[in-house]
């Protein structure tokens, strides 16, 4: 600023180009200040890495592990060729009657089996498809149909939690049905079913809890 006041000294500039040369270079000096701010990020002095107990995809076993490394190697040499479809975007009009800031979950309602079911939670963090025994026994499903099963699920802090067993729903949204593998648990949750990874590849869908 002191140099575009003595180069006004210098060749008489006039009010108006003066103000001009004073916003152009507040623009300039904010820019800058942004841009330096931006870059000033600390370096890496430490990395924490994660130690997990087993795959949930393999099951932990060590025939399931070596299949699915083989699998993963094969994908990678020959990786398949994938049809365009149309992006899937978002945008500030997809914001319409949501009241901000929020930090709610992404809950939807869909039809399982013959049943209009609320308050499904998706959950990009969970590697199943859940569903639970109350839900089930609201929904006047046979609880026969379930299959039993001895594995457990691993939550987030490490504990786990039984597995009363597996059943096989269609699970319709969008003009589109597919038969879904459930996990049934027997706690006490605020949901009726929680869709996880499984369900959002299948579908190819892209969830976004901001919009």
């Amino acid at each position: 600023m002191r140099d575009i006041l003595l180069q006004r000294k210098r060749t008489k500039l006039s009010d108006k180009d003066l103000r001009q040369k004073l916003k152009s270079s507040a623009s300039t000096t904010t820019t800058d200040l942004i841009k330096s701010l931006s870059y000033q990020r600390p370096s890496v002095f430490r990395r924490v890495n994660v130690i997990l107990g087993g795959s949930p995809i393999c099951n932990s076993s060590v025939k399931a592990i070596k299949e699915y490394q083989r699998k993963a190697v094969n994908a990678h040499r020959w990786p398949m060729k994938h049809e365009a479809e149309t992006p899937i975007t978002f945008s500030d009009l997809d914001l319409t009657d949501i009241d901000y800031p929020h930090n709610d979950p992404l809950l939807v309602e869909l039809q399982i089996g013959t049943c209009e079911v609320t308050r499904v939670l998706i959950d990009t963090g969970s590697y199943v498809d859940l569903i639970f025994r109350q839900t089930l026994i609201k929904m006047m499903v046979d609880l026969k149909d379930i299959k039993p099963s001895s594995r457990a699920l691993t939550r987030f802090n490490g504990s786990s939690t039984t597995l009363f067993g597996t059943i096989r729903l269609n699970v319709f949204i969008g003009g589109v049905n597919k038969l879904i593998k459930f996990f049934v648990i027997d706690i006490e949750t605020q949901y009726n079913a929680i869709l996880g990874t499984p369900w959002l590849h299948l579908m190819k869908a892209v969830p976004s809890t901001y919009h």
